[in-house]
Formats: C-alpha cells, structure tokens, sequence
C-alpha cells in the first residue's frame, strides 16, 4: 500500500471588488443628452433597456482601479448624420434629439432597470477604503418587480446604499462639496427624484426610467467627489484596463487627427493644436469625443483610453454646427499634414454607413498624398438604418485602413439607433468581391449612455455611434504606442483591430456586427498564439515547438522572458514570453499528471528496505549496521575454489523504476565483478546502477543519493549512470588504493505509472538524454571505522544541462562539460551506528551549442552539492534499521545561463538584434530534501515492512510552490 503524495502550500488571496448600477441594451443618438451629475440633472440614454440582465458593473478585482474594470457598458456618441455629429444633412441636430422623449429616447421601450442580480457596489473597493456594498443580494427590484421586496425590505436597501456611501465617502463628499454628505448628496438626490427613505413605496412609484436615472445619479455624483476617475460601463465592454494602457505605454508618441469641434486642452491629458478658423463652437460633441480617447487620469472625472497621445484638431463645422464635404476635405489634409497616424470622423450622413461622396475625398491629391499612413476612424451613424446601396470605389485603397464603427449596448446587442453594414459593396470596375463588403470594414463598440465630460468639466451621458468611434480610435493608439512601427503600417493595424473583434451575431463576419465587438485587451495579444514564432539567426523557430523539461526549468528564473514574433502582413508585432509557460508539454494525460513526489513514491514501491534478518544477539563492535540500498540484490554468486587466484561475482537488482526501457527488455541489470585475491586488482562490468558500482561506497548505496534533483552526492556521476559501466581499481598500500571508471547513460524522458506499471513518455518529441562520464578516485582508510574518498569526475552531456533538456530554440545540441571533485567520508561510529558526508564541486562550461538560444557565460558556470547521512541499527529491535539523510541538491553559486535572445532593439522602427538576456542561474534559492527510511522484518522474517518519507523545501514539479511532502509505507511477505 502506498500513500499518495501530499504537497503542501500555504496561500492566502485577498480580492478586491466594486460593483455599481450598469446601464444595459440600445441607447439612441446622435445628439448630446445631457445629465450634469454634479447637480444631479438627468441622464440622457437613448432607446435603450438600462440595467437589463446580470451586471456587475465592475466585475473584477478593483484595486483603486488597477484591475479589471467592468463598469457599465455602453457608449456615447453624440454625432452620426451627414458630416455632422449629430445626424442631419450637414447638420448638426438633422432630427429630433430629445434625451427622454423623442427619436433618441434614452428610455423609449421597455425598461427592465434591474432585471438581473444588482451587487451596487458589491464588495470591497480599496480605492473607498472600506467596504461599499450597497446593494447586498439580488435586487431583482428595479425592473418591475419591486413588489418581489417588503416595505422593510425596500427601507433596508435603499438606507444602506446611503449609509455604507456615506460611511465610506462621507468626509471626502464634505471636503470637496463644501456641505455635508447629508445636506448635499443625500437630500439633493433624494429631493431630486421625490424619495422618501422612510417610506419605501416613494421609490417603487417611479417608473423604471426613473428608478435607473436615479441609481446613475446616485453612482456618478458618488463618483465624482471620490477622488478618483470615473469608471465607466464601456471599459468592461471593450475590455479596456489601467493594466492593459499602461503596458501599451498610454499611447505615447502616437498623433490622434480630430476632424471634430475643438474643446479644453486640461480635458486631456496629451498636447492639442487646433486648427486656426472656427476655434470654438456651442457644442461639446468634441469635447466627449476627445475624452474617450485621452481623458485625463487625474481623479477628476472621465478616464479615457490612451491619455498621452497628442491631438492634432481640425473643426470643420460652422456656428449652426454644420459642415460641407469641401471642408471635411481640408481638415483631413491638414490633419495628415500634422502626422497624424490616425484620424476619428464622429460624423456622417444620414441614413448611410458610408456615403458615395467619401470616393471623391479619398481620391482628392491632397488626401492622397496627405494621408498614405491613416487609419480612418469613422462613425456608422445614428438612424438605425441598414446600408443597401453599394458605393462606386474605383482605384481606391483607403477602405483597407478605414474603419466603421456601430454601437451595442451593454448586453453587447447592437444598438437600436445604430446603422448597419449589410451586404453593401465597395465596387471595383463595377464588380463585388467578397472582402470589399463594407461588413468587412465594420465593428461596433459600447456607444450607450456613456459618461462624457463636456468642455466646462461638467459629466454627462448620452449615446451614438460617435462615441463607439473613439473607443476603436484609442485602441488604434495603444497598438502604436507599444509598436511605433505600427504608424508606418496603417493596413495591418486596421487589420489587428478587426481581427481581435470578438465575435457577435452570427459566426464569423456578418451584415450587423461586421467583425464584431471591439475588444481592446486582445488586440494587444497575439491574434494566433500557436503563429509565435522566435527569431533564430534569422530562421522562424515556432513557439510551440520550443519548450524546456522540468529539470532545466528548475534552473532558471522563471521571470525571465523570451521574445516571440507575430507577423501582420508586412510588418509583425513582438510579444514577452515568460519562460515558466515555455515548460515542455506532457506526451500524454497519464505523463501531464506526472509529479515529482509520484516519482519517489514509484521508487520507493519497487524497492523495499534491507534489514539484518539474524535473531541471534549481536555482539558490540562485531556487526556494521546493515546500509540501506535499492539495488535488491537478487542472487549474489562468487566462483573459484578457495586456492584460485581470481574469483568472480555476479550481481542481479531491479531496475529503477522511472527508467524507460526498450519493449521486451527485462526488468534488471546485471553486474560482474573480477578480483586477483593476491594483489587486490579487481574489474567491474555491467549495466545500471553505475554511480555506485564505481564509487565503491556502502552508505550512499542509492539512487536517490546520486539523483540531481534530490541527492547530494556527486550528482554528475548520477547524470551518467543507468547504461553500461565499467571501472577497475587497485591497492596500492594496505590501507590506500585507486580506482577508474566510466558509465554512460542513454535515455528517454519517461516514468512507469506506479499502479499499472505501464512506461509512459514524459514529454512528446524530445530527443533522449545522452551522457557519459568518467571517474578517478582515491580511497584511504586511516582505520578500520573510517574511510575517505577523493573523487574526480568529467562528465559530457550531449544534449542537456545538469540532467535538463529543451526542444527547438531551447535545444541544447551542442551540449555541455563538466569537471568536478567529489569527497566522500564514511565513519562507523558504533557496530549499530555509521555516520557519512559526501560534498561535490564543480564547474561546467558549454560546448559548441549550435542552432539553441542558450548558452552559458564566459568562464562557466560554479556548482555545488552536498549530503549528510545517518544510518542506525537495532534501534527499537534487533534487526531493523533507520536511516535520516540531509541533502542539498546541485545549487549553482556562480556563473549563469544565457538566452541570446532576438528582441526589437528600436520601438520606432521595428529594427531587431541580439541581446543577452540573464536566465539568472545563480539567483535560485537552494534546495533541501530530507529523508527518512525505517525497514524491520515481520511475521518471523518472512516478511518486511519498510517505511518512507521525504520532505522537500521547494519541488521543482507540481502546480504549487512551497513545501512538498511524500511518504508511505510497503510490506513484502515470502511465500
């Protein structure tokens, strides 16, 4: 019977979370509705369905906003007619835009406010300093089901909403408000929507319009005197994180074109220069705009996507806020002029997705020769209208970087305002192919009830396709902030942000989402992870085809990365690899399941514990202590009379049980031994065990003991060991003599399953182990109770380092050498106790290692193992025995592991070259291992029953780091 292994860890994992009130479904518009959430006016939404369905409006770990952040979820775009932002003929306002009652109606259909669990502010939020969580349960209330509650249910909730804000918020409300939480945001709330907390029936009276505006009041006034940046829906909906920004570099360095009306430059958090006619207007459609996609991170108000971007803006309209296809014309060449790497149009034609007349302007010199490294950004509009009119695009290229942006809402189905793709063509010589549908220029993003701030600061909320547009514009940035090549590549980085959409509608690109949601954390992802590729000496090694065993990922710093490549038509992107995801893939379910501590369990099972099996009383001094072994010596037989010069002896043991072995091959090796009983000369031969064979030594008579991972003694000599040996050795004193060997080792990753005793293939397409090595050691016995041992071994590994392996980029072809000198002391303390040390130092240095990424630093690589044991005899009976042993397995004191790596080494051209990156050999903590075996007969010696345990302070294998423990027990009865 055995025990199965037990790792243990100790972790501890504290999460941080905020919900709030999410708007949900289709909001309208292409007007700017406006709610001023710091006098808590109105909210204007569109026609849309707010809180339906289960919203967790910030549903990941919050960490004063440094996690996933997932708001609410929709968009807002004030623009979408002919050239304008909004929706007429070159009109600004070409149709009714009322935010409450209209063609844009924020709540014009059925409204199910909270038809789903509402956890408000469901947990704790470290940026509140407390625990928010206002709405405790499952509020399945605010949607027409409030009577689900009691009056005391209601009365509960909604004072707790307020108390638990207050509790958290109240003193820094006072101190940015100038009044108390009670005089100002409570009793303007309240006053605002006629609630009466002491009577709960006020608020179930209001209608599900109502009943939403009032908990987005609530959430954004709250907000806004938080002293933090207003998180928003749309960053959950487009996958959008501080995390992600700041590892794109915040879109620094990358020119944003505005074909927009112009705002406040302390809006942004980047530079501006506008254009010099029609400066300002009465409209803030370019303010919401602008803060979308740069807004300040400054706790002050509305986060936008890449805040360090520079704004080039041209405004194009006039003070009835209309505008004419002649100066949309110019402000896109003044815009390419500028270097502007990308342009957002927040504009269009009512009733069109893209508008015949945009041939002309992207067929216009001045366009063409402005504008060659664009990408266009451009709102499909707001009539919720379906394109079914092809457009005549003869000669023209720009569709390729052109990008149509629809809106969804929250619930991530398009917007009912939104216009739509279709099957619409761009025509070439009056012919239709496939890829040039507008369908395949399309993609739609959160574009309802988006919170914007105008250019006085104030925040509203509105809706449109003209606020998706930004959202797709700043991902844009993001892409050429952390690839500044990118900017030279207009096509594939229009191509990276469709084909990161996630897919919506029907399979595949269809005539109402195009390619599908704009997610914004997977454009800056490989679109194909099993495309990565290395980059070796100019070859393309796949990612997948390079990985490193166990044993060699136990030696390096697993926060090391490597570089991969990604190519994008003509151009590719980089991408960091940490190395601990580059382990080598199990061959098989039964080989995945491999551990470390199964792999001492196994060994332990098929070789049981020696012990003496006298009953008789031992005298003092006469008898050694009985050493523990695994060889499991089967039969040991000596020939030659006893006046023959030379005796010889044949040894038969088990074979380790983690050995692979050819089909058909018996499971044990033999050993012979050749000895001149006058002069002392002897041979040995075999195959196996050859570590011990050669050392000649009675205490370290395992394999554990010799194993790199979990012994301490002269490791390199175990690395070699498990094929043919052969040593000689001769006396050359009474108490001294000398020996050599050698013993090679050729294997494959592979273990034996302990229960069905099956050889399963650790790892698939690994070439086996090759190694050999050779020893001289010099023993002398000062006295009969003590032994020294002086050893030296090389050992040449053809494949591998320390006992690692690794395939394609990470093969170590070329191999490595080691020299290493090995002491060994053995001392029998008494006839029951024996006490034995052994320590080994080495050095090793890399042959030619051809075609891999790894080499080691100049001078080689400094390494050291040791271990202590103690073997005891008769300690509880007469006959068993207990041995404790104390290892620290091959550490690395000097030297480290290179990674010739092949990086981009200028961000703004793309240009690559070597660089050598520390793999950090020297940097890993040592390891200890101990060991305690106990063997005693039983049942009147026919049977033995042996004991185990071991104990590592840090398993190289398994999914969990900390202290590993194996143990079990076995019994073996004779028959």
């Amino acid at each position: 019977m055995q025990f199965k292994s037990l790792l243990l860890t100790a972790t501890s994992t504290l999460t941080f979370g905020l919900a709030a009130p999410a708007i949900a479904q289709d909001a309208a518009s292409s007007g700017v509705a406006t709610l001023t959430a710091q006098t808590g006016d109105d909210t204007g939404f569109g026609d849309l369905d707010p809180l339906g369905g289960q919203i967790d409006a910030f549903g990941g770990q919050i960490d004063a906003f440094g996690g996933i952040i997932d708001a609410f979820g929709g968009q807002i775009d004030a623009f979408g007619g002919l050239i304008d932002a909004f929706g007429g003929q070159i009109d600004a306002f070409g149709g009714q835009i009322d935010a409450f009652g209209g063609q844009i109606d924020a709540f014009g259909g059925q409204i199910d406010a909270f038809g789903g669990q509402i956890d408000a502010f469901g947990g704790q939020i470290d940026a509140f300093g407390g625990i928010i969580d206002a709405f405790g349960g499952i509020i399945d209330a605010f949607g027409g089901q409030i009577d689900a509650f009691s009056d005391d249910d209601r009365a509960t909730l909604l004072n707790d909403l307020f108390d638990n804000a207050e509790a958290s918020l109240g003193a820094i409300y006072e101190e940015n408000a100038g009044v108390s939480f009670d005089e100002g945001f409570k009793s303007e709330l309240l006053e605002k929507y006629d609630v009466d907390l002491d009577d709960p029936e006020s608020f179930a009276d209001l209608d599900a319009r109502e009943q939403a505006r009032f908990l987005l009041s609530f959430y954004d006034n709250l907000m806004l005197h938080s002293g933090m940046d207003l998180v928003d829906h749309w960053m959950g909906t487009v996958n959008w994180s501080l995390p992600v920004a700041q590892y794109a570099g915040y879109g620094e360095g990358v020119t944003v074109g505005l074909l927009d009306t112009t705002f406040d430059e302390e809006l942004i958090g980047g530079e501006i220069t506008r254009s010099a006619k029609r400066k300002f207007t009465n409209l803030d459609h370019g303010a919401g705009v602008a803060g979308i996609i740069a807004g300040a991170h400054d706790g002050q108000g509305v986060m936008g996507i890449a805040p360090s971007v520079n704004f080039q803006v041209f405004n194009p309209f006039d003070d009835t806020s209309t505008a004419d296809w002649k100066q949309i014309e110019q402000g896109i060449t003044e815009l390419g002029k500028r270097d502007a790497s990308v342009i957002n149009m927040s504009l269009g034609v009512s009733g069109q997705v893209l508008d015949a007349e945009w041939a002309s302007i992207f067929t216009d010199k001045q366009v063409v020769n402005r504008t060659d490294s664009v990408v266009f950004v451009k709102a499909a509009g707001n009539d919720g209208a379906t394109q079914t009119n092809d457009v005549n695009w003869d000669g023209i290229d720009t569709h390729n970087r052109l990008l149509i942006v629809g809106s969804v809402g929250p619930n991530q189905t398009i917007s009912s305002f939104s216009n739509r793709p279709g099957e619409a063509c761009l025509l070439q010589g009056g012919v239709c192919a496939e890829e040039d549908k507008l369908k395949y220029r399309f993609l739609v993003a959160a574009g309802e009830a988006v919170a914007i701030q105008g250019s006085d600061g104030t925040m509203s909320r509105a809706s449109g396709t003209s606020l998706a547009t930004p959202m797709v514009t700043g991902a844009v940035a993001l892409l050429q902030s952390r690839w500044g090549w990118l900017t030279d590549h207009p096509v594939e980085t229009s191509d990276i942000i469709l084909q990161s959409a996630t897919d919506l509608g029907e399979v595949g690109v269809d005539s109402t989402y195009g390619w599908g949601l704009l997610n914004i954390e997977a454009s800056q992802a490989p679109l194909d992870s099993s495309a990565l590729y290395v980059d070796l000496n100019g070859v393309q090694v796949s990612l997948d085809d390079s990985s490193m065993t166990d044993d060699l990922m136990a030696l390096v710093d697993n926060n090391a990365t490597i570089t991969a490549f990604e190519d994008i038509g003509e151009t590719y992107r980089d991408f960091s690899v940490s190395v601990s995801n580059l382990g080598a893939a199990a061959a098989s379910a039964d080989a995945a399941a491999y551990e470390q501590a199964d792999d001492y369990l196994a060994q332990q099972a098929a070789a049981p514990a020696p012990v003496e099996t006298t009953t008789k009383k031992k005298k003092k001094n006469k008898n050694k202590a009985t050493a523990f072994n695994d060889l499991n010596a089967a039969n040991v037989n000596a020939f030659g009379s006893d006046g023959s010069t030379w005796t010889m002896g044949l040894t038969v043991h088990t074979r380790d049980p983690n050995q692979a072995v050819a089909p058909g091959t018996v499971p044990f090796t033999t050993g012979m031994t050749l000895k001149n009983q006058k002069s002392g000369l002897s041979f040995k031969a075999g195959a196996g065990a050859g570590m011990m064979a050669l050392t000649g030594t009675t205490q370290f008579a395992r394999r554990a003991d010799y194993d790199v991972q979990s012994g301490g003694v002269n490791p390199f000599l175990g690395l070699a060991s498990g094929g043919n040996y052969a040593a000689a050795a001769m006396p050359v004193g009474e108490r001294l003599s000398v020996s050599f060997g050698f013993t090679e080792n050729t294997t494959r990753e592979a273990y034996t399953d302990q229960y069905s005793g099956q050889t399963l293939d650790r790892y698939a397409g690994l070439t086996p182990y090759a190694a050999q090595a050779t020893t001289a050691n010099i023993q002398l016995q000062p006295s009969d109770s003590v032994t020294f041992r002086l050893g030296a071994t090389q050992l040449d590994e053809e494949n591998g380092l320390f006992g690692g392996q690794g395939t394609g980029v990470f093969a170590l072809d070329g191999g490595t050498q080691t020299q290493a000198i090995t002491a060994d002391v053995e001392h029998q303390l008494s006839s029951t106790l024996t006490l034995a040390a052994s320590i080994t130092s080495a050095q090793t240095r890399g042959n030619d290692t051809g075609t891999s990424l790894l080499q080691l630093s100049d001078g080689g690589v400094t390494s050291l193992a040791y271990e202590v044991a103690v073997e005891k005899a008769d300690l509880w009976r007469l006959g068993d025995v207990m041995r404790l042993s104390i290892a620290q397995p091959l550490a690395v004191s000097d030297g480290t592991l290179l990674l010739a790596d092949t990086q981009v080494i200028n961000r703004e051209t793309g240009e690559r070259g070597t660089v050598l990156t520390d793999l950090g050999l020297a940097d890993q903590a040592p390891r200890y291992v101990s060991e305690l075996l106990y063997g005693r007969t039983v049942f009147d010696q026919t049977g033995t029953l042996s004991a185990f345990g071991q104990l590592d302070s840090r398993p190289i294998t398994g999914d969990d780091d900390g202290l590993g423990i194996a143990g079990g027990f076995r019994l073996d009865i004779n028959f």
